[in-house]
């Protein structure tokens, strides 16, 4: 895995743990079941996006 290719990963895993705070913050502030729902699916994507580059980039 290069320089490139890690610091790549390392920016996807805070935008996940970023999009995970605010949903937290936005349960906290009332919004509705399905934008929660929305945003936990655009979070769910990212993370299999993350694993799928991961997983090519460590076997090369």
């Amino acid at each position: 895995m290069t320089d490139l290719e890690r610091e790549i990963l390392q920016q996807d895993e805070l935008a996940i743990r970023n999009h995970l705070e605010l949903i937290l913050r936005s349960k906290e502030n009332g919004a509705s079941k399905r934008t929660i729902d929305t945003m936990i699916s655009l979070v769910m994507y990212e993370k299999d996006r993350y694993d799928e580059r991961k997983a090519k980039w460590s076997s090369s």
